[in-house]
């Protein structure tokens, strides 16, 4: 299949999501819909795009196929939500029992109170955040509530919470994942990061962070922090926040001037403009101009094979300036942390290498490490 074709999959799939979905006068023959529909899959899409379909917001005809995988890809949700909502509210009355303060982020708000149903807003985990000098301790009352973490080696859980934003995941009884965050992202934007933790709503069992503060948590997470590799649910999370909180741009543009994140929040609005097109006031999209390239190279990135990410990661951190030559740098970064020892989940350093050398090898990941590298210096003001 060339790159073209490819791509324009891709963007009928992004225009799907989007207000009134893609033009009628664009052909989507059976094979464009069996890629679109893996797409969907692949980035947890079917269960929104089921319920823009019950809502009569595609102006496309979906075949019957593919509506039938839609369809039940809802009705699972709708029933892994439930079991979500159950422990969300468990392991936040938990932490709540013992004094600490969790707060939800991301899709634990977002699934309940933005999107119309929970099922459309998948969840692979539950992110909670506590503070940093917290997080072991939290950990360990919820490992004796019956969360598992699985791990082979406790020794190296405070190495985890000093270096990592979260602790490794956990699982209850029904199968429910769960992140124990220290920090909201790994770095950077300090200011805005205490912002979000100091006017948290509060909600028994948890707290949920200001609309204006989970705005910017989003815009953090897709940009810096993944670059990108998060998928397109980064649209209709952006989206729907939007529709249902009350944002004061004027002071929310201020804040970000003052945080140094008006960057990555100018980018998620432009990606959020250009593929649902929301009616926004002029104020909502700030003082930054993002480039057209910069959406493009960004709405590739949206879709990229969740199995090249960690490969596309990779190269684009080898373009970044550092000390050492190519192989002393591909060295540090498939070098072994605490994670992987807490785990078990060690891979031989050999065949670590000989996947970096596929990756290398690959058109598609170099080009996609490419944009993810371009967009990363224009995050940082280049």
């Amino acid at each position: 299949m060339n790159r073209e074709t490819v791509r324009r999959r891709c963007f009928v799939l992004l225009s799907l999501l989007g207000s009134g979905g893609c033009n009628k006068s664009v052909v989507i023959d059976e094979g464009d819909w069996r890629h679109i529909d893996r797409m969907a899959a692949a980035h947890r899409l079917q269960p929104y795009l089921y319920g823009r379909i019950i809502r009569e917001e595609l102006s496309v005809n979906v075949p019957a196929a593919i509506r039938a995988n839609w369809k039940e890809a809802h009705r699972t949700q709708a029933l892994v939500a439930l079991a979500q909502q159950r422990a969300l509210f468990s392991a936040g009355k938990v932490l709540a029992d013992v004094g600490l303060a969790p707060i939800a982020l991301k899709g634990a708000w977002l699934a309940w109170h933005a999107y119309h149903a929970p099922a459309e807003r998948p969840m692979r985990d539950i992110d909670l955040l506590v503070e940093p000098d917290e997080a072991l301790y939290a950990f360990e009352r919820l490992e004796a509530a019956g969360w598992d973490a699985r791990l082979v080696d406790h020794s190296s859980l405070q190495e985890i919470a000093a270096k990592h934003r979260h602790l490794p995941p956990m699982r209850n009884a029904d199968g429910v994942w769960l992140e124990l965050h220290g920090r909201a992202w790994d770095s950077g934007f300090e200011t805005a990061q205490d912002r979000l933790r100091r006017r948290a709503v509060a909600s028994a069992p948890v707290l949920y962070p200001h609309p204006h503060d989970m705005l910017v948590h989003l815009a953090i997470h897709a940009g810096p922090a993944h670059g990108f590799n998060v998928g397109p649910l980064i649209l209709s999370d952006i989206a729907c926040l939007i529709e249902k909180a009350i944002i004061d741009w004027a002071e929310f543009w201020d804040d970000a001037r003052k945080d140094g994140t008006e960057r990555p929040v100018a980018l998620v609005l432009a990606l959020v403009n250009r593929w649902l097109g929301l009616k926004l006031p002029d104020e909502a999209f700030g003082p930054t101009a993002v480039p057209q390239q910069l959406i493009d190279d960004v709405s590739d990135l949206l879709l990229q094979e969740p199995a090249a990410r960690k490969d596309i990661a990779l190269l684009a951190g080898l373009r970044s300036p550092e000390p050492g030559n190519i192989l002393n740098r591909l060295g540090r970064r498939l070098s072994f942390d605490a994670r992987d020892v807490a785990t078990g989940r060690i891979e031989p350093r050999a065949r670590r290498f000989v996947k970096a050398g596929k990756a290398f090898l690959n058109t598609d990941t170099r080009r996609s490490a490419a944009e993810t590298a371009r967009v990363s210096a224009w995050l940082e003001g280049g």
